[in-house]
């Protein structure tokens, strides 16, 4: 199906359905924001505080899992984006998990509402 897509990880996710990615990307941002949250930890520095602040070899273990990690939720979605939906759960599914990156709030109101017009009218009429 779409074999330019990487994974880093070694996920095999081609053959998944909507739903399944929907779950996997469910999980794997969870895990993302838990790694997150564990690698501010002062254990995970060379010495917390100082102005080059750096990650000490653990912590760098754990940035590079997160890295992979964010590109596999990136693959999912791209993955999401060229599948057809073929009953009214995978339509919002998939609109809810291209939707999710623009919940954050870090975008302009009108580039949002513009980026959300443009994901519903691209997925067509809901079956």
């Amino acid at each position: 199906m779409n074999t330019a897509i990487k994974h880093p990880l070694g996920f095999k996710t081609d053959e998944l359905s909507i739903c399944q990615l929907y779950a996997l990307n469910d999980a794997l941002r969870t895990v993302f924001d838990v790694l997150s949250g564990l690698q501010e930890q002062p254990r995970f520095y060379v010495e917390r505080g100082k102005v080059d602040e750096s990650y000490n070899d653990a912590g760098l273990i754990l940035d590079d899992f997160c890295d992979a990690l964010g590109i596999e939720i990136a693959a999912i979605e791209a993955i999401v984006e060229g599948k057809p939906v073929l009953t009214r759960e995978e339509y919002d599914r998939k609109f809810y998990l291209l939707a999710q990156g623009y919940v954050g709030g870090t975008e302009r109101p009108d580039r949002v509402i513009a980026d959300l017009s443009r994901i519903a009218s691209s997925m067509g009429d809901r079956p």
